[in-house]
């Protein structure tokens, strides 16, 4: 009532896969059919109530883990196969290529089923070699239990009457009676545990009370040298590869090699302050990309650039670095838009183009992408399809072209656009040029050249601002 909606209640359920080391190692993963047929029949039961959600483990996805839960070194030759043949984060449901695996087993000519059914309990196991310091007598008394469907109690703790353990009970003081022990192998030290035990309850009892600092407390000394910086860097060459995280990562990485104490957010999950300008496609270059960042010591920014650089590749550096102010506006609010060049000299490309617009090539390949820019330009209106959650929309990105140009002088022949990015409009280079070359974006060799800004209704460089 209190945040405006009612409970929802999720139920999990898992299938049964046997693990090494545990006590119910010894017992076969039970058969797929029959699992589909328990998860169709709990999801039927709890259809009716709309507010119980019921997740469950895929079958083929727990097959697969208890084959390599149970198996032995044979699977490494069934590993490597299906890796060759595209078997990737196979943790993942849209990943999973069970038939592939199916496929692979069949072609090894392996027995799965021989992993898969009860073990008998004395039998020889893949992973006796292995010395976990728990006897494998514990843990087949264990199963037995399990089976009879006997409680056990936690380990480690004073034993009185059976009703009375409870997995929280430290013991008093005074508590002379024996620590529950199973003898499973670990040989803990029981008089250590219970003079722990006692030491604790004690600290309980004498009442120590601790205030507790709020965030607001923890942070405010951290807060006042915070220091927020600037960052132009490059990426070029196979660094274009890199997604957004893959570069979230790779600085991180570079900032703590160089000592340099970034702040961190101030949540559940504390991560580093890095805020990356507009988002550059995977395979596309970059002259100059932008990174602010915060340390919480303040570092001249020359020294910090020489310490960065040191630890990345030629390819993937800082051009420059300056102090900015905190209050600042984001760089995504700033940049309005970015200019890009295209190579237009590749034989591979060229010969696509030649195929393509053969009515219209004349021998003069500048004269061609000058008529292929100018009918583009002259449509009254350029529509591409977007998909956002699920639902497409067909947008005009003609107002948001500043400007498409042919280059044939001095420098190689190439393609310059300046087209809006950032929030108040993105047009992305590779759906602009598919849309109007006709080929794909994968044929044209992109890089961003500069980031602009609005000042005074004309576009500047945001590198402009560095001086």
């Amino acid at each position: 009532q209190e945040h405006g909606r009612q409970a929802q209640v999720t139920i999990s359920v898992a299938s049964h896969i046997p693990k090494p080391h545990a006590p119910f190692q010894w017992l076969g993963f039970e058969d797929r059919d029959s699992l589909r047929e328990k998860q169709k029949y709990l999801l039927s039961l709890i259809k009716p109530y709309k507010r119980l959600r019921f997740k469950y483990h895929d079958v083929d996805h727990s097959w697969l883990e208890a084959i390599f839960s149970r198996g032995d070194r044979r699977l490494s030759k069934a590993i490597e196969l299906a890796y060759r043949r595209g078997c990737r984060f196979d943790a993942w449901s849209e990943q999973l290529k069970i038939e592939v695996w199916r496929q692979v087993f069949e072609d090894l000519q392996m027995d799965t089923e021989i992993w898969l059914k009860d073990v008998p309990l004395y039998a020889p196991l893949p992973w006796d070699h292995l010395d976990t310091r728990v006897k494998k007598e514990f843990l087949i008394r264990e199963l037995k239990r399990a089976l009879r469907g006997k409680f056990t109690p936690a380990c480690e703790k004073p034993y009185k009457k059976k009703e009375e353990i409870h997995r929280t009970d430290l013991g008093r003081p005074d508590e002379k009676a024996p620590m529950v022990c199973y003898h499973c192998g670990l040989e803990c030290d029981l008089e250590a545990i219970r003079q722990e035990r006692i030491e604790s309850w004690r600290s309980l009892e004498r009442g120590i009370h601790v205030k507790l600092r709020t965030l607001d407390d923890v942070f405010a000394g951290a807060r006042k040298s915070i220091t927020r910086y600037r960052a132009a860097y490059r990426k070029l060459g196979e660094f274009r590869y890199l997604s957004a995280l893959d570069l979230t990562r790779t600085f991180t990485r570079a900032f703590s090699r160089a000592g340099v104490p970034l702040r961190y957010s101030e949540g559940y999950h504390p991560a580093p302050v890095l805020s990356f300008g507009p988002a550059l496609g995977v395979g596309i270059e970059s002259v100059e990309e932008f990174l602010d960042f915060e340390t919480i010591v303040e570092v001249d920014p020359e020294l910090l650039k020489i310490k960065l650089n040191e630890q990345l590749p030629e390819n993937l550096r800082f051009n420059y670095i300056i102090r900015i102010d905190p209050q600042t506006e984001s760089l995504f609010k700033l940049v309005c838009a970015s200019e890009y060049s295209v190579q237009l000299d590749s034989k591979p490309l060229n010969a696509q183009l030649k195929h393509r617009f053969n009515g219209k090539y004349n021998g003069n390949l500048a004269s061609l992408h000058k008529d292929i820019v100018t009918s583009f330009l002259n449509q009254k209106r350029i529509q591409i399809e977007k998909v956002k959650k699920g639902r497409t929309k067909v947008e005009d990105i003609k107002p948001l072209i500043k400007r498409i140009s042919v280059e044939n002088g001095k420098t190689p022949l190439s393609l310059r656009m300046i087209l809006a990015t950032g929030s108040r409009g993105n047009v992305r280079p590779e759906i602009l040029l598919e849309k109007m070359y006709g080929i794909s974006a994968h044929s044209f060799r992109i890089r961003r050249e500069k980031m602009y800004i609005e000042k005074d209704g004309n576009l500047v460089p945001l590198t402009e601002t560095f001086k």
